[in-house]
């Protein structure tokens, strides 16, 4: 999926490995990783500073859940995809219309969802 400009995508994420793994991937499809950034306060204030194309949020960052993020991008209509061990039934219902990557995910299974995201 590369593009001529690359798109930021913001990575929010509090595993170190997976989000080794995400900025690996999203440099790989020709994308700007933003982040990766553990806590909801690192995540709004890199917002403030970087205009961003889309986001993968993990729902769960150490115990502090991470709505405060996606509510600001719902705001800013900043299209982002929830990625999650819990499942959609862990979602609250205002972001019911969200995509859900289940974790473990696969790279092609995040190609998917950001080429869908970029795309809308």
């Amino acid at each position: 999926m590369s593009t001529q400009d690359p798109h930021p995508i913001l990575i929010v994420e509090d595993d170190p490995i997976i989000a080794m793994m995400l900025e690996d991937a999203i440099r790989g499809l020709g994308l700007e990783p933003i982040g990766p950034i553990s806590s909801v306060a690192g995540a709004l204030e890199l917002l403030g500073r970087h205009d961003v194309s889309a986001a993968l949020l993990d729902c769960n960052l150490g115990g502090e859940y991470v709505w405060p993020v996606a509510d600001r991008l719902a705001a800013i209509h900043v299209p982002f995809v929830f990625s999650t061990g819990y499942g959609r039934p862990g979602i609250p219902e205002r972001f019911a219309d969200r995509s859900v990557l289940s974790k473990p995910f696969s790279i092609s299974v995040l190609t998917r969802a950001l080429s869908l995201l970029l795309h809308r």
